[in-house]
């Protein structure tokens, strides 16, 4: 039997409301998801339509179009994504809570080679940075300080090869640092001169 129009509009908005009220009752507890930074988020929302329409899916950003955010370092966070169903004249949308959290970088050195010249001052903690921006502690040997500095001298050109240690308190790097000393050109010295005092005191006319 035929229904009429004014029946089967009725019984469209009707099945729209249902559609409504199902999501509308997912979406009443909001569902929260932990993961850790550069790993890749899918979200994969289900939703029934009574009419069965062709239901499409937008989401709010860090997610893309397909639903989809690879994350990265830095990331850490907590986002509230909201997921947007339509059957292409209604629309109903879910919120998740997405929990990003951060993970550890260890220390990186920037530099693995340092050209000085002699007297000039080597400082190996200038050559380390931390991704994070975690505070660092070191361990140097000889012949750089508790610092982590080393002041050259005359005489000590020449390469060598300088390790330590670098900890952020949960990941540690042995670092290692090939430094070359050039020399440096020396002022002359006075070794002798006409006499041995510091002060001559002569009489006019005298060589």
């Amino acid at each position: 039997m035929a229904v009429s129009m004014a029946v089967a509009k009725r019984i469209y908005i009707l099945g729209l409301l249902v559609l409504v009220l199902l999501l509308y009752s997912t979406s009443a507890a909001v569902r929260t998801f932990v993961i850790e930074e550069n790993e890749l988020v899918r979200l994969r929302p289900i939703a029934t339509d009574p009419d069965h329409d062709r239901i499409t899916y937008t989401y709010s950003k860090p997610v893309n179009e397909q639903g989809e955010w690879q994350t990265g370092y830095d990331d850490a966070g907590t986002y509230d994504i909201t997921i947007t169903a339509s059957d292409g004249e209604k629309t109903t949308t879910q919120k998740v809570i997405l929990i990003v959290k951060n993970v550890n970088r260890a220390p990186v050195l920037s530099e693995k080679k340092i050209i000085v010249k002699e007297k000039q001052v080597v400082d190996l903690t200038s050559m380390v940075s931390d991704p994070d921006g975690d505070a660092l502690s070191f361990t140097f040997a000889a012949p750089f300080d508790r610092s982590g500095k080393w002041q050259t001298e005359y005489g000590d050109e020449g390469k060598r090869l300088a390790s330590f240690t670098v900890s952020d308190g949960e990941a540690q790097l042995a670092a290692r640092v090939e430094i070359e000393v050039l020399p440096s050109n020396r002022p002359p010295e006075i070794v002798d001169s006409f006499s041995a005092e510091s002060v001559v005191v002569l009489d006019e006319d005298e060589l």
